[in-house]
């Protein structure tokens, strides 16, 4: 009887000792699956988007008047869209989202523009009249969502409808962007801050 005991004894040790292990092994495999997030590698840059690629570039082309916009990321998070239309401007902001092979932009309600007077020109303001009008839009949020596409080694955004290609800006750093909207007045209504 005692050697009955002593084996059931040894033998519930031997089934609680495997299953701890197990649950060690469950729980690192568990850690294996999580995945960590894809490092942002927009930050800093700029997309200009037109509904045109060049395919032997592998550029964007905008050969008209009102069809092209540059996308400046900002950081890890947010955009400022600049959309042209001759010489008017039409400013957005908005948050993004990196997800495997798509751009997810949100955009913001607010966007912020200049007008064209009937002659062409940008309308202005101030005695010097160099100071842009810059009116502000309560616009209802929207989503777009691009997908990551590749030109011989060089990748570019498209939406699903391939209207509209997004290729890396190689001539100009996002700070010239940034001053330039400061210059125009548009950085302070993005922003909140003065100058």
């Amino acid at each position: 009887m005692k050697i009955l005991s002593l084996s059931a004894i040894c033998l519930l040790v031997l089934v609680f000792c495997s299953c701890k292990n197990t649950d060690k092994k469950t729980e690192s495999s568990e850690k294996k699956e999580t995945t960590t997030p894809a490092t942002n590698t927009l930050a800093g840059l700029v997309y200009s988007f037109a509904p045109d690629i060049d395919t032997t570039q592998c550029q964007s082309l905008a050969e008209c008047d009102c069809c092209a916009d540059d996308i400046l990321f900002q950081n890890e998070k947010e955009f400022i869209c600049i959309s042209y239309c001759m010489a008017a401007k039409d400013i957005k902001k908005g948050t993004y989202i990196l997800e495997q092979n798509r751009l997810i932009l949100k955009y913001d309600t607010l966007a912020h523009y200049t007008e064209e007077d009937d002659y062409g020109e940008l309308k202005t303001v101030g005695k010097d009249k160099k100071t842009y009008l810059i009116k502000t839009e309560v616009r209802k949020p929207f989503v777009d969502t691009l997908i990551l596409k590749s030109c011989k080694g060089k990748t570019y955004y498209t939406d699903s409808k391939q209207e509209s290609f997004g290729t890396r800006n190689p001539k100009d750093s996002i700070q010239t962007y940034i001053d330039d909207l400061k210059k125009q007045g548009f950085w302070n209504k993005l922003t909140g801050v003065e100058n």
